[in-house]
């Protein structure tokens, strides 16, 4: 995924207004914080520049209600790297349910590794984990396609 991000960075570089988004079930933490919903963690341009809010009001408004949270500076400090062999850090030993921020320093990492950090584009990813399937169960529930719906409205500029 930083690797996709990163070719997007390089694409949007001579585009108008880019934005940058991430769908994915990248931790099972997301469902321990917010249960059946998507969190979304934004950098500062997508807070700034109304991304956060505008995709929270589209989703409000089509029934896939998200929570939104930020990167702090101890996640970056999580995937800092702790010697001169290392660039940054992708994971740790424990599961991301019991990692405390178990949704947010993944996004730091896909921050650093994609080379978005510090960047003035806006960049937001969306964690479905909670919100893939209702019930939440992978291999009995119905998929939701959550935020779909949302991103299309985004899309649209609806």
């Amino acid at each position: 995924l930083a690797d996709l991000l990163a070719r997007a960075k390089e694409l949007a570089k001579g585009a108008t207004d880019p934005v940058l988004m991430s769908v994915a079930t990248l931790t099972g933490h997301v469902y321990r914080a917010y249960g059946p919903y998507v969190g979304a963690v934004g950098n500062r341009a997508s807070r700034e520049g109304g991304v956060l809010a505008a995709l929270d009001r589209h989703a409000e408004a089509w029934g896939e209600p998200m929570e939104s949270s930020r990167p702090r500076r101890e996640d970056y400090a999580f995937v800092a790297p702790k010697s001169s062999a290392e660039d940054v850090l992708s994971s740790n030993r424990l599961a991301s349910v019991a990692t405390p921020r178990g949704h947010q320093f993944p996004f730091a990492f896909l921050d650093i590794a994609a080379g978005l950090k510090g960047e003035p584009i806006p960049f937001v990813h969306l964690d479905i984990a909670g919100a893939a399937y209702s019930p939440v169960d992978w291999q009995s529930g119905t998929p939701t396609a959550a935020p779909v719906l949302s991103l299309i409205a985004y899309l649209a500029g609806a």
